[in-house]
């Protein structure tokens, strides 16, 4: 980016940073505000950073792109306090429900969901570069390669946020679960 290969390393640095201070006051915040509510509003900061840093990597300003890493970074750390916790509440809505509990399944299907989605998301990046021509080989990527790696460093978490708009819009579980 920008063409000095470092500064993928930075970006990562910021994001990692901000998720951890952010993750450190998830629990509060989900105490406060309900988890669904805070993940939507993550889910928006997530879609406004990717949106800054496309404009920003476009615009060739490094300003903007680190905005949007840290961004990115505080919209992560909600989901990643709040992934294993959807399974338990999984257990304890379908216990209420059905009056068993299905652990062992709940964790089965969250498992392997984690899995494939772990191997789409580097299939995904492959593909990517693959269609932007990339080559590892050059010193200098073709136009093309430049344009993937943004798309795929910006506009691909920014779908993925609104993928998890989408899944929080519909998720009422917590509601439902009897407390």
């Amino acid at each position: 980016m920008f063409g000095n290969a470092d500064m993928y390393s930075l970006i990562a640095i910021i994001s990692i940073l901000v998720a951890v201070v952010v993750m450190a006051f998830a629990p509060k915040m989900f105490a406060k505000h309900g988890k669904r509510n805070v993940l939507l509003v993550f889910a928006v900061v997530g879609v406004v950073g990717g949106i800054i840093g496309f404009v920003g990597a476009k615009q060739l300003n490094p300003i903007l792109v680190f905005v949007s890493t840290a961004l990115h970074g505080a919209s992560l750390a909600p989901y990643v306090a709040a992934i294993f916790t959807f399974a338990s509440d999984i257990v304890e809505y379908l216990e209420q429900q059905l009056g068993q509990r299905y652990e062992g399944l709940v964790t089965s299907v969250s498992s392997i969901g984690s899995k494939v989605g772990t191997g789409l998301g580097s299939a995904i990046l492959g593909w990517g570069l693959e269609v932007g021509g990339y080559d590892g080989a050059l010193i200098q990527q073709a136009q093309s390669a430049k344009d993937a790696e943004t798309f795929l460093l910006f506009i691909v978490p920014t779908l993925a946020s609104v993928v998890c708009f989408i899944a929080m819009w519909f998720w009422d579980i917590d509601k439902k679960i009897k407390k």
